[in-house]
């Protein structure tokens, strides 16, 4: 039961109790003395009106606790509501005999009168020792419920700060606040439990609404903290800390110049000195540059997480304590890592993280429906994104925030947008960003414009390098031995500083060849000898370190390196292990066995390590579970033509890195307990390990779908493993199976594999016919309909409907039929709420152009179907959203959106039963083709458009028109203000050469009466 309900309830039988009370402790009196010194307050009309509503109150009070889930003490305190409502009915019978003889007398009057006639003694002893009984009961029983409540709400505390803690909330002020109420509420129940005096204390409502109200103020805080959680953790994502992990942390002693304000004003330090001046007063963007492999991540990691950064940008931020949000992109990190949704959503995060007192103000919407579940599961969208970013700098926010972002040539997407978008945002209120890239152009020229606000990391970095190369050397146990015999003066480490360029990770492997060399006793003449032989530039020492790899070895090395760079990210430990066997056994991957304990597992990551030191020289390198590249600039040195040339000589005659990559995705999902991902809706999953895995190998199998090699050959049969694999898993029931099924074949259909699934509908023609939702909607709910033109062209072939209707959720409780055709224009194009504005979404363009429309209009696409995108929200028409696009077409698409359109209308595109929204659902009839044209001639007025192709539009919108008859007495005036007199006469020309004559529409009336006639005696 509901503590909060429960006590409203209590409260209700406390007001009968105190009023009850007090009606017969005057009735006591009154029989006791014979004075009358009892106040006469009320006269007896008003008692019986306030009996009465108690009398409603106790029977709703009734009601609701039946409707509440059953435990004990709801079962006391129902027993307690209905003696009090038969006490309550008691009073109410002698208050309305009382009543009806005068309601003029007062109660007391009244009373005086019933003692001497009918109301004796006894009765009101009964009465007076029930109502004290009750009141007994009562407090204990609200003891009962408040203990009860605070022994739950101290678990969902509980539970809420270590959920916070995972994600390192500022929430301590309410948890403190949520202490104190508890405290509060503890004190109040202990002076109940312990008072002999409880009865009178509860004789009056106050102190059991103080305790509600306080219950109230828990539980309203308590939900706030849970509203917070719940909404950042729709920003946060599994990878978004990896990176910032992955990156070493700086050398101790080194970038200690980044905060030095000494010598401010000598040239030298002037490069130095300018960070520190930016973070304390600088505005807009701070650019960190550098040669790749000169340490910007590293230093951008510093930078963020050191605390003179703070106390630097405190001087900016003043009054306000400053926000600092970091984001590091990663190239060979998830899609969220070196994406724009990551960036923002990982900066949202961080300032939500420190301030989420702000969610409130800056996100009403999920803040108002975030305990629902369909709001908890809605993606955020870019747009959103960046609303949702600007507001966060709006005057009602007084936050100012420091972003700090990373690696930004690692952002997977146009770098000129993506700079442009981070100069707007560094342009709003209270906003600064420091962003560190690689010297290219395209920041030089967006970022490198104010020399004051830009370092290159390379040359301030000689100091820190030769730091950390005595560092490195000089503990080494035989240096010493060496500066003894040698008198050595610190030439070696100059030199290697010098020779370095301000590269670090070239510093760090020649250190690591050096302190080898001390290992082996090398004098200072060797080391000297073997630091000349090191390459200055890194590509020519990876070909180096390379050539030190032993022969024997070379298979390997060069099928190990190609491996890790075909993959999208950092593969698993296991990966290497399972490649490893490839060379014994090409088709290891159809018996894999999964290890048989920790000790094993503990024993391959042991033999992989081994293995990759020997294959790679420390190219590769373990990271937990993780094989990554030592540097970025090893995967791009690998991508060079004549290394990957000479890698591809070196490789067995039977490697090819797609396959084996597929091979030990597949050999990895065989080892592994992975269960199928929830699935939200039809093609619509949760990610998970083995979603990863699969989405991995249909990846790599779609780029040789259209091969006809002995490697697609390869893909066919490890994908048909695959799918066994999955569905019969050991102890898989037949439910479980049939799910499984649904599962791969869904993903298989998204992955854009038409001649496999050719091949498997041609050996089974019900293949696709376990899916619950027509396989064409299936394909709409992953990525960009044009990626999937020829398997949506198969889909047809054999069989679907464009206009084929399913059933689609909308809400909890409600469903609406939807048609894949319906579908994709909802997905490529946004209507506002007339319904007759159409802009476009991201992939109407593609789809144009991919000739998803024709396609779709080929086999039978209805232009009138109703198209519904959110709900409550009135539908649409599927040729007038389409209509409406023609405002933003590019010129490259107006001829093809032209031949659409044209189908559109010649294949009967109607107004019959077209809503415009906004409307109250009022049909238009005949007036619905003026408003739909009106609107139309009205944008062409307004809008920035193509005037030639618009008028080419129209062209074809006023020959259907007239064939269908449309009125346009209204639409000509409109037509005279968009193109003006030249144009409406030429259009108005082309309705009259297309408006059928009389006879023809005779004609075609008994044709259609006839039609009706013959349906209807149709048997």
């Amino acid at each position: 039961m509901d503590a909060l309900s429960a006590l409203s309830i209590a409260g209700t039988v406390t007001q009968f109790l105190s009023f009850a009370g007090e009606l017969v402790s005057q009735a006591s009196e009154l029989h006791e003395s014979a004075n009358t010194s009892t106040a006469e307050v009320q006269n007896v009309d008003t008692v019986y009106s306030t009996l009465l509503e108690l009398s409603f109150g106790l029977k709703n009070a009734s009601r609701d606790l039946s409707e509440l889930e059953s435990n004990s003490d709801a079962g006391h305190l129902l027993g307690l509501v209905a003696e009090c409502q038969h006490d309550c009915d008691k009073l109410l019978d002698i208050t309305r005999t009382l009543r009806s003889e005068d309601v003029h007398k007062t109660w007391y009057q009244c009373c005086r009168q019933a003692i001497q006639s009918k109301w004796k003694m006894p009765e009101i002893h009964q009465l007076d020792e029930r109502l004290q009984r009750t009141q007994l009961t009562l407090i204990l029983l609200i003891c009962s419920i408040s203990s009860e409540f605070q022994h739950l709400q101290q678990q969902r505390i509980a539970k809420l700060q270590k959920d916070g803690g995972q994600h390192q909330l500022n929430q301590d002020r309410q948890f403190a606040e949520l202490r104190d109420i508890l405290r509060s509420i503890q004190s109040q129940v202990t002076k109940l439990e312990n008072s002999s005096d409880g009865l009178h204390r509860i004789q009056h409502l106050g102190p059991v609404i103080e305790l509600e109200k306080q219950m109230q103020n828990l539980c309203i805080n308590a939900n706030d903290i849970q509203k917070q959680q719940a909404i950042l953790d729709t920003l946060t994502f599994d990878s978004r800390v990896i990176r910032h992990q992955a990156i070493p942390e700086a050398h101790p002693g080194t970038f200690q110049w980044a905060f030095s304000a000494d010598e401010l004003d000598e040239e030298k330090r002037q490069d130095e000195a300018m960070l520190l001046h930016w973070l304390r007063e600088g505005e807009g963007i701070f650019w960190v540059t550098g040669r790749p492999g000169s340490g910007k991540s590293t230093f951008m990691k510093h930078i963020a997480d050191s605390p003179n950064t703070r106390a630097a940008l405190r001087q900016w931020s003043s009054p306000s304590e400053p926000v600092i949000s970091s984001h590091y992109f990663w190239i060979f990190g998830t899609s969220m890592q070196k994406s724009k949704e990551g960036l923002l959503r990982t900066l949202l995060f961080e300032i939500f993280r420190q301030f989420p007192s702000l969610l409130k103000t800056v996100c009403p919407d999920r803040w108002e429906s975030e305990f629902s579940s369909s709001a908890a599961a809605k993606p955020w969208s870019i747009k959103e994104l960046r609303h949702v970013l600007e507001l966060v700098t709006s005057p009602k926010v007084d936050v100012k925030t420091c972003f700090f972002i990373d690696g930004l040539d690692e952002y997977n997407g146009d770098h000129l947008e993506v700079s442009e978008e981070l100069l707007r945002l560094s342009r709003l209120r209270n906003i600064k960003c420091c962003i560190s890239s690689r010297p290219w152009n395209v920041f030089h020229d967006a970022f490198g414009y104010d020399r004051s606000q830009y370092l290159c990391l390379h040359n301030l970095t000689k100091r820190d390098i030769r730091q950390y190369v005595q560092d490195r050397l000089t503990p080494h146990p035989r240096w010493q031995r060496l500066v003894d015999q040698t008198n050595y003066d610190s030439q070696l480490i100059d030199y290697i500083a010098e020779k370095s360029h301000g590269v670090f990770l070239w510093v760090s492997l020649v250190t690591d060849k050096l302190r080898n060399g001390l290992t082996n006793d090398d004098d200072l003449s060797d080391l000297s000898s073997r630091l000349a032989k090191f390459p200055s530039d890194l590509e020519s020492f990876f070909d180096h370190i390379l050539q030190t790899v032993e022969p024997f070895y070379h298979e390997k090395m060069a099928g190990t390196l190609r491996l890790a760079r075909a993959a999208e990210k950092p593969l698993n430990i296991l990966f290497y292990e399972f490649h490893d066997t490839e060379y014994r056994d090409d088709d290891y991957f159809l018996h894999v066995k999964q290890p048989r304990s920790d000790g094993e597992r503990e024993s391959i990551q042991d033999r992989v390590h081994r293995r990759l030191n020997a294959y790679c020289k420390g190219l590769l390198e373990v990271h937990g579970d993780r094989v990554e590249f030592l540097h970025r600039t090893v995967a791009d040195y690998l991508s060079l033509p004549d290394v990957s040339d000479r890698l591809a000589m070196q490789s067995p005659t039977w490697f090819h890195p797609e396959l084996s990559l597929a091979k030990v995705h597949l050999a990895y999902i065989k080892i592994l307990p992975l269960g199928i991902p929830h699935r939200h809706h039809p093609g619509r999953y949760d990610e998970g390990m083995l979603d990863e895995h699969l989405r991995a190998v249909l990846a790599l199998a779609s780029t040789h779908d259209t091969e006809k090699t002995s490697v697609r050959d390869k893909f066919r049969l490890l994908l048909y493993d695959m799918e066994s694999v999955i569905t019969t898993a050991p102890g898989t029931t037949t439910a479980c199976t049939s799910t499984a099924s649904l599962y791969f074949r869904e993903r298989l259909l998204q992955s854009r594999l038409p001649n496999y699934l050719q091949k498997m509908l041609s050996t089974d023609t019900e293949y696709l016919e376990s899916f619950d939702w027509p396989p064409l909607a299936v394909i709409l709910e992953e990525g960009c309909p044009s990626q999937h033109t020829e398997t949506i062209k198969l889909l047809f072939k054999h069989g679907q409907k464009p206009n084929e209707e399913f059933l689609i959720l909308v809400s909890d409780k409600a469903k609406r039929r939807n048609t894949p055709w319906t579908s994709l224009l909802s997905l490529l194009i946004h209507q506002t709420r007339d319904g007759l504005t159409s802009r476009l979404l991201p992939y109407f363009g593609p789809c144009l152009r991919a000739g998803i429309f024709d396609l779709f209009l080929d086999y039978g696409a209805d232009p009138n179907a109703p198209v519904y995108r959110r709900e409550g929200q009135q539908h649409t028409t599927a040729w007038i959203d389409i209509l409406f696009a023609c405002f933003e077409i590019e010129k490259r698409d107006e001829e093809r959106y032209l031949r659409v359109l044209a189908q559109l209308l010649r294949r009967n595109a109607s107004v019959d039963g077209v809503i415009p929204m906004g409307s109250d659902n009022t049909l238009y009839a005949k007036a619905a083709s003026e408003t739909i044209l009106k609107r139309f001639f009205q944008l062409a007025r307004a809008l920035d458009y193509s005037h030639d192709f618009v008028v080419r539009v129209s062209e074809h919108l006023i020959r259907r028109a007239a064939r269908a008859h449309w009125s346009l007495d209204a639409v000509w005036p409109e037509v005279r203000l968009a193109f003006g007199d030249a144009k409406i006469k030429h259009l108005k020309t082309i309705y009259r050469a297309e408006k059928p004559s009389r006879w023809t529409r005779c004609v075609s009336l008994l044709k259609v009466g006839r039609r009706k006639l013959n349906d209807r005696t149709a048997p």
